[in-house]
């Protein structure tokens, strides 16, 4: 057993007759393995237990999940590159076919799914846990669907992914801003997308492609950076009002991770940028 280094650098070598050697393990299954022949625990077992080079993160494991191999095709449908094995955009962003792509790897998808996943800001506090606790067994089977209900949960993933996208271009005037309201980021996308998601009532019967179009649409739009500005600003004073409460405890780190961060954020900002996201959310749902 090679790990995939060793195999992309044979596959890439232009040399062909060598006679290098490369070492191998083979670890052999036992026919009276308890386990099922089509049971995936026991591999899933041998590469926890070999890899000793690099860690492996659990969703190192969800990669080559039937509703990650789906997700990637379609997510390649609207010009993105879907990366769900680490590494893999760095094999074919050279690519002709892949010019103009855009880039989302799985753990960054998983982040922004588990964000937006509960109206109360509870997903926000888990996805600041980290990332190996969005793909453990408790919350992987909620963010992402089994792969026969992908193609139904597909336009609420890619309306997430878009909202993030918005957000990180358009949210903040500088590198300084982000950098300092850097804490609250996923607090203002779990906003975001619950204010404009709320106007999503019709033409759901469309295609992705025009949802896709109506993206790129508002996104050139100065109507849409003023809201997204005003959404990231509204959040930050959240935090310089509840943090009274106590200074010395609501550091942005410690609220903007708290539920009682979220739940200030809901009375303080949420109230104040409703109605423009509304708008957004009309602008967007009605040109798709």
């Amino acid at each position: 057993m090679n790990g995939a280094q060793t195999l992309y650098a044979i596959d890439r070598s232009r040399v062909e007759n060598s006679p290098a050697m490369v070492g191998a393990r083979v670890i052999v299954r036992g026919v009276d393995a308890d386990e099922p022949a089509e049971d995936d625990e026991w591999l899933q077992r041998i590469i926890r237990g070999v890899n000793t080079q690099n860690r492996v993160h659990n969703y190192d494991f969800r990669s080559n999940e039937p509703e990650q191999v789906l997700l990637q095709t379609k997510f390649r449908d609207l010009g993105v590159f879907y990366e769900r094995k680490r590494g893999e955009w760095r094999e074919f962003r050279t690519e002709p076919k892949y010019k103009g792509f855009k880039r989302l790897s799985l753990p960054r998808l998983g982040q922004i799914l588990m964000v937006v996943s509960e109206d109360n800001g509870d997903g926000v506090m888990t996805a600041k846990r980290g990332v190996d606790a969005i793909f453990d067994d408790r919350h992987y089977g909620g963010i992402f669907p089994p792969r026969p209900k992908i193609a139904y949960r597909f336009r609420r993933m890619y309306i997430a992914y878009r909202l993030f996208e918005l957000l990180s271009d358009l949210g903040y005037a500088t590198a300084k801003n982000y950098g300092r309201q850097r804490h609250a980021f996923l607090n203002a996308l779990w906003i975001l997308h619950r204010g404009t998601v709320s106007s999503d009532t019709g033409n759901r019967h469309l295609e992705n492609s025009g949802l896709k179009r109506a993206f790129d649409l508002i996104e050139r739009k100065w109507k849409t950076r003023r809201i997204i500005r005003t959404v990231t600003k509204h959040v930050w004073a959240a935090w310089r009002i509840g943090r009274k409460k106590d200074p010395e405890l609501y550091t942005p780190n410690n609220f903007f991770k708290s539920k009682y961060g979220n739940q200030r954020i809901l009375a303080l900002a949420f109230p104040k940028v409703r109605k423009d996201l509304n708008s957004l959310g009309c602008d967007l749902f009605s040109a798709s």
